[in-house]
Parts: C-alpha cells; structure tokens; sequence
C-alpha cells in the first residue's frame, strides 16, 4: 500500500484504513500468541514491490503464499507431536494391561500338575510380537516395546518409525482393516526404515572419524547401531504383514503399488547411505593421510572400516530373505529390489571398467587439475571400500534370483509366509540359500537390465524384457506425436508394426 493513502492529515492520528487493518489483526489473531508476536510474524511475509509488479522497491505486498506454506509446516509439525504424544500414552496403556493381567498368566507348577490330572487351567497368551523374545542372542531387546524404546532414540526419523510401526500393529488387530490407513502407515514406516538407516549411519562414520583412539565408546555405538539395524528389520516384516492385510481386502489391490514403490525407494536409499558412507570414509582417510605426509595413500585393511558397510549389507540381505517367492506381491517387490541393485553394480562395474563414473564429463574437467587427481583419488578409494560389501548383497541376490525369475507361485503362498514371519524377526542369522541355476531367459533379462543400465540408455519399449523401477501409480500413456502424417496412414502402418500382416503372403484371400 502507498503512504500517502494512508496517512492522516495532522500526521498525528491513525487514519480509518489503518484502524480497520489493527482491529482485523486483533480478531484474527490466534489465542496461542500476544498481538505483537503475531505482527512479527506477518512481518516477516512482507515482500518487496506491488504484487505482481516487484520493480518498485518503494511498495511491499503480503506474501500469503508463504505465510500459509509456514502456518501448514506449523500445524503439520503440532499434529505430528500430538500423534506422539497418543502413541506413547498408548503404549502405556497396553503396558499396563500387560502387568494387570501377567500374574494370571503365569503358569505354576501346581497348575501344571492339575493339567496332567486330567484338568485344564486356563492360560492367557499375549501376541508374540508383544511379548519378551526368548532368542538366546537377542534377550529383551526383542521385544516389540523394546524396539519401539530403541527407535525412538534416533530422533526425528526414530520417532516416525515408531509410531507409524505401532500404528501397524494396532490397525492389522482388526477384523475389517482399514486398508487407506494401513497403506498410508506402510509408506510412513518405509520412508521412515531409510531415514533411521541413514541417520545413524551418519552419526556412525562422524563417530568413527572423530574417536579413532577411544575404543570404549566406539564399541558401545557399534552395539546399538546393530540393535537398530535389528529392529529395522524387524520393522520391515511388519511392513510385509500389513502388505498381506492390504491384499487380503478386496479393495485394496489399489494400494499395494503405493507400497511396493515405497518398499524398493527404501532399498535405494540404504544403498545409497553405504555409497555415502564408503564416500566419507575415503575423504577422512585421504585428508588425514595428507596432513601426516605426502606420501600417497595406501589401500585400506579390509578390517574395521568395512565393517559398516558390512552391517548395512547385513540388513539387505536379511530384508531380501524375508520374502516369499511364492507371494506375488512378494516377487514384485523382489524384482524392484533386483533392478536397484543392477543399476548399482552397472554404476562400479562402469567406474571399475573405464575409470571414470557414468556422469562423468571429459570435456568438462580438466584431468590433469590437482581438484581432479583427488577427487578420483577419493573415488578409487570409495570404490575399494564399497565394492566388497556391494558383492556380498548381489551374490545373495542372484543365489535367490532363480526362485523369483524363473518359477511361479504355487498355492502354498499364505502357509509358507506365515510360517516365515514367524521365526525371521528374531534373528538376522545368515542362511545359505540352495543354488538353483538360472534360466537362460531370465539370464538374460538380468544381462540385457545390466547392460541398460551401465550405458543409462532409456528404453521407451514397454515390451522389452528387462527389470524396471516398480511404479508408485500407473502413469497416463504418452500421446503419439503425429506431426503431419496422415492419421489413417499412421493408424495401418501402428496394426502392421504391433500385429503383422505377414500371413496374408501365405494364405489365399478369399
């Protein structure tokens, strides 16, 4: 607004426009803050210029876009606290619960000498998800509520995962699910799995890099950092048993797409965390080696600052082992994890082929620059530390890859996967898969993907053969591009292309 609008002829007294403006501030201000405090905060919408004419720096126009943009983070941030705050009061609850009625759950020996007499003492059982785990390795920590504790201690990210993990659990208890709420849950819990992996990761390598000589605390991090590697895994079978509910409702087909891009988004991004971990690692160890001297940098011991990596690769291959081959929605999911991992491997086995990544512009760097030596210095190195951890992950991959490419699902799916879930939460225990060899045809599906993805060629063919990305929603089609061809033409010679009027060489017209 211009000043001289608004001003008064003695200078001294509020005109009636700025009146009205004061006396709408004060009614629409909200209860939580002070008059004063809500005019700061308009304030700072102010933006320079007439709206849409920001060439006079004399005028100033309120920004409402971005006013509302911060009021919505606000409310959003306010709810998801709240959301919190419900989940843990909850989660009291049903600790309570579990104390009330654990003393009568107890089975003495006096009970257990009535039931061989021929009498049966009635027993209640809690859900083994929410009782104590009786693994030998895992003690308490296996706990559901013990989980849930150790997530929470992440920050930010712990927080999300485990109160939408809890909001799982507690929607999959109904009879008649609700599927919207469920799927909106998973997607929250496999962004969440990602960012957990990603942060402690994170805090993790600055740790490593910061503490080198103070082994205690090192150790000490290292444990929980597999604590929570454990419970992530176990976060993702939840995600597996809402995906059953999801599939087992007859309108919630649609959903599942949304839950398998998710899933495979999260397989990226802790891949992606190990690239950045190994990344760190190798300009830590580079700039710390030329600080001592200038001699040049030795390959690392493939002892403890693999060890990392080898975690992560750990919980990949344990998520990978998870899955049923005899669920479809199982080898979707098996198949995105598949395609990510290629795209991975094609990216080092490119870098390891010609020296130089796939994003790589000889015309645009000068090789001989010394910013150039160590930037590939540092990749040489990152590759070293990566690149065994990544082969552990394909091999089981490809070991597995034969139940998902080659067979089909048989009608045993629901029992095998029940009986899966049942004992893969406890442990991350390692298991040999038996070898199966490929096929020849998914063999080469897998090298055609391969292929395509060292070169980053983008095959437009939705026919051809090879692994894709799952999508999160099916797309809308592209509009052929007809210029000036003659749409009857374009038309015959689309059904000659996509069908073949070969056999009218053979066979009489009649």
């Amino acid at each position: 607004m211009a000043p001289d609008k608004v001003a008064t002829t003695d200078g001294l007294l509020p005109s009636q426009l700025q009146i009205a403006f004061a006396v709408a501030i004060v009614r629409r201000k909200p209860d939580t803050i002070t008059v004063k405090d809500y005019m700061v905060q308009l304030r700072h919408h102010l933006s320079q210029g007439k709206q849409r004419i920001t060439s006079r720096d004399s005028h100033r126009h309120f920004n409402s876009v971005s006013y509302w943009k911060e009021q919505f983070e606000r409310v959003q941030q306010s709810c998801q606290q709240l959301q919190q705050r419900n989940v843990q009061l909850e989660r009291a609850n049903d600790h309570l619960q579990n104390l009330a009625i654990q003393p009568e759950g107890k089975v003495t020996p006096t009970a257990k000498r009535k039931r061989r007499g021929g009498k049966q003492a009635p027993s209640k059982r809690g859900r083994p998800s929410l009782t104590a785990s009786d693994h030998p390795t895992l003690g308490q920590e296996g706990t559901f509520s013990n989980d849930l504790d150790l997530l929470e201690s992440v920050g930010e990210a712990g927080n999300t995962l485990s109160r939408s993990l809890y909001n799982v659990h507690k929607l999959c208890r109904h009879q008649n699910p609700d599927c919207e709420a469920i799927c909106s849950n998973l997607v929250q819990t496999s962004r969440a799995i990602g960012a957990v992996i990603t942060t402690v990761s994170t805090q993790q390598n600055q740790l490593t890099h910061t503490n080198k000589r103070i082994q205690a605390p090192l150790e000490k991090d290292k444990l929980e950092l597999s604590c929570i590697i454990r419970g992530s895994a176990r976060a993702f079978t939840s995600i597996l048993v809402g995906l059953e509910k999801i599939v087992e409702n007859t309108f919630g087909h649609r959903f599942c797409n949304i839950v398998i891009y998710e899933t495979v988004k999260m397989f990226k991004t802790v891949l992606d965390s190990m690239t950045r971990s190994a990344r760190s690692t190798a300009a830590t160890r580079l700039a710390s080696e030329r600080n001592r001297s200038s001699s040049p940098a030795k390959p690392p011991s493939s002892g403890k600052e693999g060890v990392q990596s080898r975690n992560l690769a750990q919980f990949l291959n344990a998520i990978v082992a998870y899955l049923d081959k005899n669920n479809p929605v199982h080898r979707e999911i098996f198949e995105g994890f598949l395609f990510v991992l290629l795209d991975r491997v094609s990216s080092c086995l490119h870098y390891c082929m010609f020296g130089y990544d796939r994003t790589f512009r000889a015309h645009e760097e000068n090789i001989l620059d010394p910013d150039t030596i160590q930037k590939k210095q540092e990749e040489d190195l990152a590759a070293r530390l990566e690149i065994p951890s990544l082969v552990i992950i394909f091999e089981r991959a490809i070991t597995l890859a034969p139940n998902y490419l080659d067979s089909r699902p048989s009608s045993s799916s629901s029992k095998s996967q029940k009986s899966k879930l049942g004992g893969i939460a406890r442990s991350l225990t390692y298991t040999p898969a038996r070898k199966i060899p490929l096929s020849v045809r998914a063999k080469e599906r897998l090298q055609r993907t391969l292929i395509q993805c060292i070169w980053s060629e983008k095959d437009d063919d939705e026919l051809a053969d090879v692994l894709r990305m799952p999508t999160r929603l099916g797309g809308l089609p592209d509009v052929p591009k007809l210029g000036d061809r003659d749409v009857t033409d374009w038309f015959k010679g689309e059904v000659f292309r996509l069908v073949g009027w070969d056999i009218l060489t053979r066979e009489r017209v009649v």
